[in-house]
C-alpha cells in the first residue's frame, strides 16, 4: 500500500508546541494560553513533549470541547452582523474544520494499527478465495472417479457414477453463486 503524506504525519510524534498547533490547525499561543488555564476543563495530556497520534486527536477533542463552550457563553443580543456573532460563527467554522480533522486523524490510526480494514483488499481476498473454492469443486468430479475406480468401484457403473457426481458438484456451484439450492433433482444419488 502507498503511504500518503497524512499517513506520515499521522505516525510521527510531535515535539514542540508549534507543531502540535499546526497539526490541530489553531495557534500555538492560543493552545499554550488554553491548556494552562485553571478555570477551564484540565488539559488531556501530558504538558510536555512528545505527543503521539492518540494524544493529538484527545487534545483535538478537547480543544472542541472548550471552543463549543466558548461559543454557548457567548451572548450577540440577537444581531446577527455584530462583532460577537461573527466571532461565534468563525468559531463554529474552526470547531467544525477541527471535527473533521480529529475524524481524519482517528481513522489514518485505526488503519496504521490495521483494525480498519481497507474494503477493497477485503473483498478482493474474498474474490480470491471463492475463485479457489469454485476451482476446487469443478476440479472435484474429475478426480473421485479414478479413486472410485481404485477402490473397486466396477467400471461399467463409472459413468453412471461420474453423472451424479457432476450433477452434484453443478448444484453445489450454482447454490455458492446464488442460484438454486441443490436439490436431489439436479443431483439424483
Amino acid at each position: 500500500m502507498q503511504k500518503t503524506k497524512s499517513t506520515r504525519s499521522t505516525r510521527k510524534t510531535l515535539t514542540s508546541w508549534r507543531a502540535l498547533a499546526e497539526a490541530l490547525g489553531t495557534d500555538h499561543g492560543y493552545l499554550h494560553k488554553q491548556a494552562h488555564r485553571t478555570d477551564c476543563e484540565k488539559w488531556p495530556c501530558s504538558f510536555n513533549a512528545p505527543w503521539g497520534p492518540k494524544d493529538v486527536v484527545k487534545i483535538g477533542e478537547w480543544l472542541i470541547r472548550i471552543k463549543q463552550r466558548t461559543v454557548d457563553s457567548m451572548d450577540d443580543g440577537g444581531d446577527a452582523d455584530s462583532v460577537v456573532a461573527l466571532r461565534k460563527e468563525k468559531l463554529r467554522e474552526e470547531i467544525a474544520i477541527l471535527r473533521l480533522a480529529n475524524r481524519s486523524k482517528t481513522i489514518e490510526i485505526a488503519r496504521i494499527e490495521s483494525t480498519l480494514l481497507d474494503a477493497e483488499q477485503v473483498k478482493r481476498e474474498w474474490v480470491q478465495i471463492a475463485v479457489r473454492m469454485r476451482n476446487e469443486f469443478q476440479n472435484l468430479g474429475a478426480s473421485i472417479l479414478p479413486d472410485a475406480l481404485v477402490r473397486g468401484l466396477p467400471r461399467g457403473a463409472a459413468s453412471e457414477f461420474q453423472r451424479i457426481v457432476d450433477a452434484k458438484v453443478n448444484g453445489i456451484l450454482r447454490a455458492l453463486s446464488g442460484g438454486s439450492e441443490p436439490s436431489e433433482a439436479t443431483a439424483p444419488t
